[in-house]
């Protein structure tokens, strides 16, 4: 099998390649096989030559956003390093390895306005595409024209509609569809306007976030209202809270990083792993953590929100190798 998998992919094919080293918590065991896919090309005979073998496979990209089991992953694991990226008018190609911080200065090079926030995000485009990403108001999907994709052994162009984006959700998290790129179609901006923009954006993120921390980025998904009546929730909520309940209520947003904050979870620790004590919705690690640690932080940060106030929270990480 070692053999047959490295002739379908050509070359490059490690083994026991620890996922630790390439995921930003910083755990995860032994990936059974490991190839890094430097251009579209790499990406896709990978991908068909799993298949062809009938080999498991997971795609990743920056290692954010994503959780990898102790035991690892008994199969391939393809890294996306395909990182082309090319400006035609006001649009914006980039391959699905292409880093979002990248992404957004080379439209603001370019003097293209509409991905600025894109440079406060870790991971890549093709991680931002597949959970639909966002933040400052933003989301991925706003000026995205097109999705490049590998759908079976066919590689095709989609439409947004295609793609079913929802709240940090796409098709892609319900099909077996790699992204292979993206296309967006930007607004032509003064270059001045999109850098002030573009370093508001990052100065917030350093004002808010645990930067440097060895974290995933946000674990959970913002909370999305029920059907419930705001006082029926509001009720286990402590009266100054309330009134910033029926604000984030009427957005249709409850931040998961106030929830947890609200539960007294900031700075909650099993083992090595912790809940930030400047972002309830970060998870960090200090060297000798363990995923099965952050699972179980995750489970009591879920378990705590949901018995204090009613609601429960989902997480928005990949998981990687768990059964």
């Amino acid at each position: 099998m070692d053999d047959e998998l490295r002739k379908l992919i050509e070359f490059g094919v490690s083994k026991d390649e620890p996922l630790a080293r390439h995921c930003t918590l910083r755990v995860g065991g032994p990936a059974r096989y490991f190839f890094v896919a430097r251009t579209r090309e790499d990406l896709v005979r990978a991908i068909r030559g799993a298949r062809k073998l009938n080999i498991k496979f997971v795609v990743l990209g920056g290692g954010t956003n994503t959780l990898a089991s102790d035991q690892g992953f008994d199969g391939l694991v393809v890294k996306i390093a395909a990182s082309e990226i090319r400006l035609e008018g006001s649009r914006v190609y980039a391959d699905a390895g292409v880093l979002s911080v990248f992404a957004a200065r080379k439209a603001a090079e370019a003097g293209l306005s509409g991905i600025e926030w894109m440079a406060t995000l870790p991971g890549t485009v093709g991680g931002a595409v597949r959970g639909n990403a966002g933040a400052f108001g933003s989301e991925t999907k706003d000026h995205l024209e097109s999705i490049d994709i590998l759908r079976g052994d066919q590689e095709m162009t989609i439409s947004i509609a295609e793609a079913k984006f929802g709240y940090r959700d796409s098709i892609f998290k319900h099909s077996d569809d790699i992204v292979l790129g993206a296309t967006f179609k930007l607004e032509i901006r003064d270059k001045t306007e999109i850098e002030r923009r573009m370093k508001e954006f990052l100065s917030k993120r350093s004002d808010e976030q645990p930067l440097g921390a060895q974290s995933a980025g946000c674990i959970f998904k913002n909370y999305e209202p029920d059907t419930r009546p705001i006082e029926e929730v509001e009720k286990n909520f402590n009266s100054e809270d309330r009134p910033r309940l029926r604000e984030f209520w009427a957005k249709n947003r409850v931040p998961a990083g106030w929830l947890i904050e609200k539960a007294g979870m900031k700075g909650f620790c099993v083992g090595k792993s912790c809940v930030s004590d400047k972002h309830g919705n970060f998870s960090v690690t200090t060297p000798g953590a363990t995923a099965d640690e952050l699972v179980q932080l995750i489970s009591a940060v879920k378990t705590k929100v949901r018995d204090q106030f009613g609601i429960q929270i989902q997480e928005e990480v990949q998981f990687i190798g768990f059964r």
